[in-house]
């Protein structure tokens, strides 16, 4: 049975977000308080103030923060107040039509994800498929990690492939962090296996005073058996969340 090949201009190019162990951290911050500033609170309060939170939501996180809470957007199922898109908890998808996705807890945390498409040459479109070139950015309240990714997505028999990745951006709140990689995985999609090509960016965030540290990931996947679909798929993990 041969499926139908849709044009380049229907492509969909799909990013979705696995919430399950996101931007997971200890389930209590009281044996890191006594190593945080007033300076540090200032700082989250605004990494918030640019993601778009309220002042609020900053005053409650900065509480909770402070009286040794685990935020909402840390706990493990904890259901979202409001999202930016309609789709459930389970996992969140940004298209090029819809490139930001902005899920805000009760307490004023949040998980935000954004995919940022440059424009694409004429030259770079073929009968196939298009070369692309993208920002994936991750964030929440401690911090943010973005890096560029080149890839041609192939719409038609033969498989896509990552041609580069650059642009590390690593910005750590209430930490620091070390041991950054960037990496190609998996330079070809091997199509007949429904094995996409891969990228990664993973880094150690450890809090201040050394009270606990995790490893993140931000990794891009690009093949034909994205959400059922053609395109990308990205997740922001301490390392354990799952790819379905």
């Amino acid at each position: 049975m041969i499926r139908k090949i849709p044009a380049f201009r229907t492509i969909s190019l799909a990013l979705i977000l696995f919430l399950l162990g996101t931007f997971v951290y200890p389930l209590s911050y009281s044996s890191a308080t006594a190593s945080f500033s007033e300076e540090d609170y200032q700082k989250i309060a605004e990494h918030m103030r640019e993601d778009g939170s309220s002042q609020d939501d900053i005053n409650s996180v900065i509480n909770k923060l402070k009286n040794g809470e685990i935020l909402d957007a840390d706990k493990p199922n904890s259901t979202a107040f409001r999202t930016s898109d309609s789709n459930n908890n389970g996992s969140l998808t940004v298209t090029s039509e819809n490139p930001t996705i902005h899920q805000k807890f009760e307490d004023g945390s949040y998980k935000k994800l954004r995919l940022v498409i440059e424009p694409t040459d004429v030259s770079t479109t073929a009968s196939n498929g298009a070369s692309l070139y993208f920002k994936v950015e991750g964030t929440s309240v401690f911090g943010t990690a973005s890096f560029n990714t080149s890839a041609f997505i192939d719409t038609h028999i033969g498989s896509s492939y990552i041609t580069g990745v650059s642009g590390t951006s690593i910005h750590s709140i209430m930490g620091v962090y070390s041991d950054e990689k960037l990496v190609i995985d998996r330079l070809t999609e091997i199509r007949s296996k429904s094995i996409p090509a891969e990228a990664h960016l993973s880094y150690k965030h450890t809090s201040f005073g050394g009270v606990s540290a995790k490893t993140r990931e931000l990794r891009v996947k690009i093949g034909d058996h994205i959400d059922d679909r053609y395109g990308i798929a990205v997740t922001f993990t301490d390392g354990r969340g799952s790819y379905q």
